[in-house]
């Protein structure tokens, strides 16, 4: 009684905290590298130089957003921001792109959660036989692995492909042959100057193979003024500094995000591959969200894993009593594997016994 009481004089003593003032974000300074005007000079950067982050367009994760309106009878609760960012995140379609050790080039973007899991044993196929850092896929493997995925085609350069036993014609083919309908091929510009010509080729080419296109506007970022942040990247990846890169530096900043608009302003007289790329994301229902942690199957001969524990259980029950158990430990054992049922925990209980019969099979000293 006698701390409370003096606990409570010093905080009359002490008084309430002093109010914090708030933070304002100074502007940042950055510095343009090679290919600019921008230079800095003896530390310091012109006005005109000077740039507020802060003030420039946003992808929707890097925006701050109103939480929507409450509905009567809600408790109102905290927004974060993270959270409220999250509302105006467009869908994320989950996807790989696959570039084969022939050089064909295939975007996979998996319907459900099976084709979710093949992309996935594809991928490891390629890592496993490959050094670290690399990967390795055949046409086999993305034969084997591709059910219930949608394959988007990457064309060839112009000029490469022609009549006869084309490798790249030849890949298609067979792609085609094996999931039908689930194949396409990628249209998107590459802001070169020669995107028209480009698309009418892609477009003969695709009705040759009896392919539809899809459109892309191949993004590399989701706003130009990133441009720099994704040669950083690029030199990062390759191990080079920013200003080695050559070639592989973004020529401009036009491989970004577009709207449906500006795509189909873009590809013109092929404006329809847009709608059918709406059409195809409208299938693709499959959501990381419902990736789960899964236990190991215990499945063994064609039992399932309760049966299994149930048979050894009973086993067990009559190993310690030779003479039959009393009705109180059946009832026992009977309440406890429609416990174990109802969690789902028989294969980790089949684990253990796995483990202690091995341990025992070996004269190992197990207890626990």
């Amino acid at each position: 009684m006698a701390r409370q009481v003096k606990e409570r004089h010093e905080a009359e003593l002490i008084g309430p905290p002093a109010p914090v003032t708030g933070w304002t974000p100074k502007p940042l300074v950055y510095e343009s590298y090679p290919g600019t005007t921008t230079r800095r000079k003896n530390g310091t950067l012109g006005p005109e130089e000077t740039e507020d982050f802060l003030d420039r367009p946003k992808a929707a994760f890097e925006t701050r957003v109103q939480p929507p309106p409450l509905d009567p009878g809600l408790r109102p609760c905290a927004v974060t921001d993270a959270s409220a960012a999250i509302l105006n995140v467009p869908r994320l379609i989950p996807g790989a792109r696959i570039v084969l050790d022939t050089g064909l080039a295939v975007t996979a973007l998996p319907r459900d959660r099976a084709g979710w899991g093949r992309l996935c044993r594809l991928i490891s196929r390629g890592r496993l036989r490959a050094e670290k850092g690399s990967c390795v896929i055949t046409l086999n493997d993305l034969l084997e692995f591709g059910e219930g995925q949608v394959l988007l085609i990457h064309p060839p350069q112009p000029g490469t492909t022609g009549g006869g036993a084309d490798p790249w014609q030849t890949q298609t083919g067979r792609l085609t042959r094996r999931f039908g309908d689930a194949c396409h091929m990628l249209m998107s510009p590459r802001y070169d100057g020669q995107d028209s010509e480009r698309f009418d080729w892609l477009a003969s080419l695709a009705k040759k193979l009896n392919l539809e296109t899809i459109a892309s506007a191949s993004p590399r970022m989701h706003h130009g003024a990133r441009r720099k942040l994704a040669d950083v990247l690029t030199a990062v990846r390759t191990g080079v500094k920013v200003d080695d890169l050559g070639r592989a530096a973004l020529a401009n900043a036009e491989q970004r995000l577009r709207s449906g608009d500006e795509l189909r302003r873009l590809l013109g007289p092929h404006a329809d591959a847009v709608d059918r790329a709406t059409d195809l994301a409208d299938t693709l229902t499959f959501r990381l969200d419902e990736l789960r942690y899964e236990y190991p199957s215990e499945i063994a001969k064609g039992e399932t894993a309760g049966d299994r524990l149930k048979r050894l259980a009973h086993d067990g029950l009559k190993w310690r009593y030779p003479s039959g158990a009393p009705d109180k430990v059946r009832q026992l054992l009977e309440h406890e594997l429609t416990l174990i049922a109802k969690l789902r925990y028989e294969p980790y209980f089949l684990t253990v016994r796995d483990v202690v019969a091995f341990a025992r099979s070996r004269n190992i000293l197990c207890q626990g």
